[in-house]
Formats: structure tokens, sequence, C-alpha cells
């Protein structure tokens, strides 16, 4: 009897023993607990009546690599010393950005870091916006401090627009190097007056620099916000709706030669300083309209 009962107390002490130190049947793996909170945050935005946001995995890649870096330091910093900026890694991975924000925090539980999109201020904040429409969420366990560390990236790409004037800026002012002017730098007001003349081209279906009940191309840049010394326009559009399309305009502007080589002229003034470029994708038409607003102040 008493060797009965010394069994059933080691096996009882074995029992309990074990499960003291076995992980618990509920707990989440790392890719698990990620999807938890990528629906919780959506959860938020859309009980404010916002779109949710789409796991985008070149963020979940910038994610993990700092949520690697808190584990590795076991401090929890937003940014570590020689660590990339958030705007330099994402450029790198190749992600179009025109806006980013980075959120970071940890709890010492997996419930209670599932709570964490409504109680970090700093990922509430950025959740709750409306400018990002994409994320990237990484959770790692850092043993040294007995916490889940929560990475989350807030993104909004660029437009395929936006990407394509930006390839055409790259090529103007490959351009202009190769004649030894310097490199213009993109001007939001000029932007706004480029892309307000082509929605008045393809509304019209007609490349001209004044259509009718439009002002003249100077007017209108000023009117945009641009107070010029100097300031041209160039126009165009292919029905080739890539963006090869939009680099063959610029290349043939910059081919052009005299008499007729006014773009020319324009993409290789020492006067300018600035431009505003954008490409207008037009579906009813299947064109894509070109335009670029130079100008110096």
């Amino acid at each position: 009897m008493k060797r009965r009962l010394a069994a059933l107390l080691l096996s009882v002490i074995l029992c309990v023993t074990g499960l003291g130190f076995a992980q618990p049947a509920a707990a989440l793996s790392s890719n698990q607990l990620a999807n938890r909170l990528v629906a919780s945050i959506n959860a938020q935005r859309k009980a404010h009546h916002m779109a949710p946001l789409r796991v985008n995995r070149t963020l979940v890649k910038r994610a993990t690599t700092h949520a690697n870096l808190v584990r590795t330091h076991a401090r929890l910093r937003n940014t570590f010393a020689g660590e990339p900026s958030l705007s330099t890694q994402l450029r790198r991975l190749g992600y179009p950005k025109q806006r980013a924000t980075q959120a970071v925090a940890w709890s010492s539980t997996q419930h209670s870091l599932l709570r964490q999109p409504s109680r970090s201020k700093a990922v509430r904040a950025r959740l709750l916006n409306r400018t990002y429409t994409q994320v990237g969420v990484a959770v790692r366990y850092v043993s040294s401090r007995h916490r889940y560390v929560l990475t989350v990236v807030f993104a909004r790409p660029q437009s395929r627009a936006t990407q394509y004037a930006n390839s055409v800026l790259r090529q103007l002012n490959a351009e202009r190097r190769a004649h030894g002017r310097k490199a213009l730098t993109m001007n939001s007001a000029l932007v706004r007056s480029a892309h307000r003349h082509n929605l008045t081209m393809a509304a019209h279906d007609q490349m001209s620099h004044q259509l009718p009940g439009e002002l003249f191309f100077a007017q209108r840049i000023e009117r945009a916000g641009y107070r010029y010394v100097y300031a041209g326009e160039n126009i165009g559009w292919n029905s080739l709706q890539t963006v090869h399309g939009a680099l063959q305009l610029e290349t043939m502007m910059y081919n052009e030669r005299p008499p007729n080589d006014g773009h020319r002229q324009n993409i290789l003034s020492p006067d300018y300083v600035n431009v505003g470029i954008d490409v207008y994708f037009d579906r009813v038409n299947h064109k894509l309209w070109l335009t670029e607003d130079f100008g110096s102040r």
C-alpha cells in the first residue's frame, strides 16, 4: 500500500512538474499572432468606417528585421544605432513609398500583446490614419525579457502614375546632366498645375497648351500656387499606357532638332530649377497624357 501511494505521488509530482515547464497548449506561433493582430487592426478600422489595410510582404520583411533587432538588443527602440532608416530600407527593398511610419510595443503575454492595437497610443494613432493603405506586422519573443515584441509598419505606396512621373524625372535629369545642367526638383504646386491640365486635355481629347475656357499655362502655374520668374510647359500623349510609353514621350522631346525643338529647350534650360510632372491614364480615350510644367522663382 505504501509503495502504491509513493508511486502515485511520484506520478503526480512528475505530471505537475511537466506542466510547469511546457508551453501552454493555447500558445500561438509568431505568424498566428501577426495574423490575429492584423485582424484586430482592421476590426478597429472597420468600426471607424475605414477601409482595411492590406498586408504587404515587403512591409512584413521590414517589420521582421526590426523585431529581430529588438530581440537581439533586448531593448524596445524604434531605431537602433547603425540601423538604416525606415525610408532607406523600404527604398532598398524596392517599395515605392509615398508615406510610411513604424510603431513598436511589447507585452509580457500573448493575450496582452493582442490588445496592443487598442492600448498602444503609437499603434492606434497610425492604424486610424486614413493615409495608410498597407501594413506589415512581425512578432518575436525576447526570452531575456520574457516579453513579446510587436513591430508594425504602416505605409501608402505611390500610385502607378506617380511612379511613372518619377521615372520621367530621372530620365529628364539624366539628360540635363549630360549637358552640364543641374537636376530639377519636383514641386508640388507645379505637379498640381500639370495634373489639372492633363485632366482638361483628357476631357477634350485634345492636346493643346490652352483649351477652351482654360487659362494660359503661365497663369495656370501661378493659380496652382507657384509664383514664377521663368516658366515653361511640355505636353504629349501616347497610346502606350506603360512606363515605356511615358519615357518614350520624354525621349522624343529630348531628341527634337531645330527649329522645332521647343520641348528640348525646356528640358535643357538652365533657367529652371523646379518641375511638376504628371502622368494621367485616360481610360475613355485610351491614352497616356504627360504634362511637364517647368519653373523657377
